[in-house]
């Protein structure tokens, strides 16, 4: 198993199997991930120093000859350090990127146009993080518009530590606290629910033009159904006059 597998994967949390649960008003309105009632203050994200080290595990077993520094920089800056995002960019640089035809060997792969490839992959996958990330949209409408709100408007929204919806996607790392306000927590995230938002409304707009056209084809042969029916009607008066 290559190292940055061995070392991230051990500390990874499934997010999709950690189940959010409403109590009653006398209790805590939602369970920590490890079933504690203290506030969890631990920082679980690597810094640019970690992934760096974790390469160069990699590096000594497979000497792809990567640039450790830059390759550290580039996952760092788009992941802001979340675990499961710095493994699963990491394993598709080694087993989807590498070997493929642009880069056939992992001494291409490991490069910034091989990591560039990884997150375009990355981005448009379905994966367990993106799907909990959907389903905590799905059932907090709120927080959806905050984040449209945020990605389409660049509206600042100050970070409100008693909103529930606000609670919930920070204990999952999907947004942070930047000096008050709410922020995207990274921008593999940022570039996920951008293109999500979009298609949802690239749908809409198709649904809502589609049975605007119905509509319209309704009404026009509604209108030539009327249209004949005149016609009838002052043919019959003409023949009845011209008989008269």
């Amino acid at each position: 198993m290559p190292t940055f597998q061995s070392v991230i994967l051990a500390g990874v949390v499934d997010v999709k199997n950690v189940k959010i649960k409403i109590r009653s008003e006398q209790e805590h309105k939602t369970n920590s991930p490890w079933n504690i009632a203290t506030d969890f203050l631990v920082d679980m994200s690597f810094d640019k120093d970690d992934i760096k080290g974790m390469l160069k595990q990699y590096e000594a077993d497979y000497e792809t000859g990567m640039d450790l520094d830059e390759m550290a920089g580039l996952i760092s800056d788009s992941t802001s350090g979340y675990p499961f995002l710095v493994s699963r960019i990491c394993q598709l640089l080694d087993e989807r990127v590498a070997g493929s035809g642009r880069f056939p060997h992992r001494t291409e792969a490991w490069t910034k146009a091989g990591y560039i490839e990884a997150e375009k992959i990355l981005i448009h996958e379905k994966n367990t993080l993106f799907e909990s990330l959907t389903g905590k949209l799905e059932d907090f409408p709120e927080l959806a518009q905050i984040l449209k709100a945020i990605l389409f408007n660049g509206l600042p929204m100050s970070y409100a530590a008693g909103n529930q919806a606000i609670e919930v996607a920070s204990m999952f790392g999907f947004v942070r606290n930047v000096d008050g306000n709410l922020a995207v927590a990274n921008r593999i995230f940022e570039t996920y629910l951008y293109n999500l938002f979009l298609s949802e409304e690239e749908v809409s707009n198709a649904v809502y033009a589609t049975a605007d056209h119905k509509r319209n084809r309704a009404k026009l042969c509604r209108g030539k159904d009327q249209g004949y029916e005149a016609h009838r009607y002052y043919r019959g008066l003409w023949r009845r006059t011209v008989r008269d």
